[in-house]
């Protein structure tokens, strides 16, 4: 918590610069679908429902790591995405399989140009 308030001073403290920091919070809907043999994240606006962002994912390898002194093990999946497109007349719930679903909370801080008075 104490980062995400470090920001939001920053947010406010560069509004007069040259350079202010943009601050915005989108709320959207993850859908993982299998679609023969490619895994496509299909990205949606959880107010609009407007598709947001379609890419593939591709599965680079796992790290599986055991703690036999700790209640808790580690797995790490690496995984790449690359934009793809999606059919217009594919609705993204009609694909093959439904792998997984889920809300994404994005918080997103980056520098804004203005152009010179």
């Amino acid at each position: 918590m104490h980062f995400n308030r470090l920001l939001n001073f920053e947010v406010q403290e560069t509004r007069v610069t040259s350079i202010p920091i943009q601050y915005t919070h989108a709320y959207e809907e993850d859908i993982l679908r299998k679609a023969g043999t490619k895994k496509v994240r299909i990205r949606k606006d959880q107010r609009t429902k407007a598709i947001v962002q379609v890419c593939e994912k591709v599965r680079l390898g796992d790290l599986n790591i055991f703690c036999p002194m700790s209640k808790f093990d580690w797995r790490l999946s690496i995984s790449t995405e690359r934009p793809c497109k999606l059919h217009r007349k594919r609705d993204p719930s009609s694909l093959v399989q439904g792998l997984a679903d889920g809300f994404v909370c994005l918080l997103q801080y980056r520098p804004s140009h203005r152009d010179p008075i």
